[in-house]
């Protein structure tokens, strides 16, 4: 066969294919962005905004002090940043090694303008607001945990507000613009709450916890029930793929994978976001917000994951989303919160909320004995927290 003809076949066979593209677009993208719009006006109509809990409340814009945060956070060295935080800092009674100390001088702007991002009144309610830099953010909350521990033992009660700043960070962030966020949020959420309950409870005198029941109240006020991991999942992906240009960098793309859409990378996105939404739609049957079992749920998701992975290998994915693991960081954050909600009560002399346990399918278990009480999670890989009455 000659050249020509060789050239004659091989443009008919691509023109059949650019003809089948479109044939084969995803029809069901602009059902799917609706659903994930009724999905988001949903969330958010359930979220409540955690208000100032130290100090002044300023007027400005909570995530835009973030931000300034996490830029100054960036220009610390990054290694060194890594191998601090990494290793939890080397405290000896109290005491920095010396590397360490001048990682948190190094981190002390970025730590300040966090605790100025607290003070601010403006919260992110839409997906509008700029996207944060999670990973140097988080390390300027790890500066924040870490300068609160050395500080526990001279000023309890300073360590103890920044810790609460450190949460209401948290709490914004698990109201975020993305997944990521809300995953780094819990992370540092369960961090402070962990750093409060197991080290400074004891230190606090009675008025003072009754200042800190009040503002942990207001922290759990402020997060979601039921946190619906894999619909938030789906919802970010069409964010995504929806406005490319915001997100840049957040997808991996390969027009070589796209031939069936015309070799439009962006058209095969969208049917691979359609087909995500189709999958967690058919396996979530529990509407977000919804009170249901941790059991219950779980079950939800695990056949959440199933779905996508399946959509995944369809359309030659790497990878995979665990909704189960990813939610349960979430609800673990939380619970970590509740049990130290219920010492700081009972610690304080206050009458024992009733606290649903985020990783159980009831309330917590509470034991109390005298002066003593025992608070524990049907998950077992949560510590027993106790709190004595003062």
């Amino acid at each position: 066969m000659s050249i020509s003809r060789w050239l004659l076949v091989v443009g008919a066979v691509l023109a059949v294919m650019f003809t089948a593209s479109f044939l084969a677009a995803p029809s069901g993208w602009a059902e799917a962005q609706q659903w994930a719009d009724r999905q988001e006006e949903q969330r958010l109509r359930q979220l409540r905004p955690c208000p100032v809990l130290v100090g002044t409340a300023e007027s400005g814009e909570m995530r835009e002090e973030m931000a300034v945060a996490a830029s100054l956070a960036k220009g610390v060295d990054r290694a060194g940043r890594l191998a601090g935080f990494a290793a939890n800092l080397t405290l000896l009674d109290g005491e920095l090694a010396e590397s360490d100390r001048s990682l948190l001088h190094a981190m002390q702007p970025a730590v300040l303008a966090l605790r100025k991002a607290a003070r601010q009144r403006g919260t992110s309610r839409t997906r509008s607001p700029e996207l944060l830099e999670v990973i140097d953010l988080l390390d300027a909350c790890n500066a924040l945990l870490a300068q609160a521990y050395v500080q526990r033992a001279t000023d309890p009660n300073a360590a103890c507000e920044q810790l609460l700043d450190g949460a209401r960070i948290a709490a914004e962030l698990m109201q975020g613009v993305t997944l990521v966020e809300t995953a780094v949020g819990a992370q540092i959420l369960e961090r402070c709450m962990v750093t409060l309950g197991d080290t400074m409870l004891p230190g606090l005198p009675r008025e003072r916890l009754l200042w800190l029941e009040k503002a942990l109240r207001e922290v759990d006020a402020s997060l979601p029930e039921d946190p619906a991991m894999a619909q938030w999942y789906a919802c970010d992906l069409v964010s995504v793929v929806r406005d490319p240009e915001r997100f840049a960098g957040r997808m991996p793309t390969s027009s070589l994978r796209a031939w069936r859409y015309g070799f439009s990378e962006n058209r095969r996105l969208r049917a691979v976001a359609t087909s995500v939404v189709e999958a967690i739609h058919r396996s979530t049957t529990t509407p977000p917000g919804a009170t249901v079992p941790w059991s219950v749920r779980r079950l939800e998701l695990e056949q959440a994951t199933r779905a996508v992975a399946a959509v995944g290998l369809a359309f030659h994915e790497g990878g995979g989303m665990d909704f189960v693991n990813l939610e349960q960081g979430v609800r673990r954050a939380a619970a970590q919160l509740r049990l130290v909600r219920l010492a700081v009560a009972f610690s304080a002399g206050s009458e024992l909320p009733t606290l649903r346990d985020p990783l159980g399918d009831g309330d917590f278990l509470v034991k109390v004995e005298g002066y003593v009480a025992t608070f524990a999670s049907a998950e077992a890989g949560l510590p027993v927290r106790k709190a004595e009455r003062r």
